[in-house]
């Protein structure tokens, strides 16, 4: 077990040996396995009521907002 005191060196040494004798089985799932990364969910099309009427208003020029 490594702790703080121990030396860098020794931390690297570990490191290395655990890396090359560590066997690792590929492939790590069933070929007919669906590996899920993210899940989306669709939610809605354009802006709500609400949120176009903020839009509207902080794209307007000054002059178009005032009738000019």
């Amino acid at each position: 077990m490594l702790l703080f005191r121990d030396p860098l060196s020794e931390i690297r040494a570990a490191r290395e040996l655990f890396v090359h004798t560590e066997e690792v089985t590929l492939p790590l799932f069933d070929h007919d396995t669906v590996l899920l990364i993210a899940e989306w969910h669709y939610a809605g099309r354009g802006y709500n009521p609400g949120a176009a009427l903020v839009a509207v208003s902080l794209t307007q020029s000054p002059a178009h907002r005032n009738g000019l």
